[in-house]
């Protein structure tokens, strides 16, 4: 047997980094994702997590849009849901309609933080 024919057979428990790249799967002969690929998948998966929070705290007219969105489909109860999201998303003013809710919005918190200063005893001069 050649050098390299040995290498190639040495079973996975042999390998000396068997123990970090063995998983249960395995165990059952079921080949399954190494411990290393594992990390590498969650790793990703943490990225892709905090971009798409950074993305949607840069655009809070997303959130606003898709709380409009539900609050109507709960009011009307439409029986055909995708036909109701087509026109909904499709309409020429909801550009208008997610701005002025917004406006709303940051004025209502206003209101709420000065009234809660009130209660707490702070003027808005403090």
């Amino acid at each position: 047997m050649s050098g390299e024919e040995e290498n190639n057979s040495i079973t996975s428990d042999q390998h000396p980094d068997a123990g970090i790249f063995k998983n249960n799967h395995d165990l059952i002969g079921v080949t399954g994702i190494i411990e290393a690929q594992k990390y590498e998948i969650e790793k990703k998966k943490l990225q892709l997590r905090m971009e798409n929070e950074n993305y949607l705290r840069a655009h809070p007219e997303i959130n606003t849009l898709i709380s409009l969105f539900v609050r109507k489909v709960l009011d009307e109860r439409p029986d055909h849901i995708l036909e109701f999201a087509g026109s909904f998303f499709d309409r020429a003013e909801l550009k208008e309609i997610v701005e002025n809710t917004i406006e709303k919005d940051k004025e209502e918190k206003k209101r709420n933080t000065y009234l809660n200063d009130l209660m707490e005893g702070k003027s808005g001069t403090d």
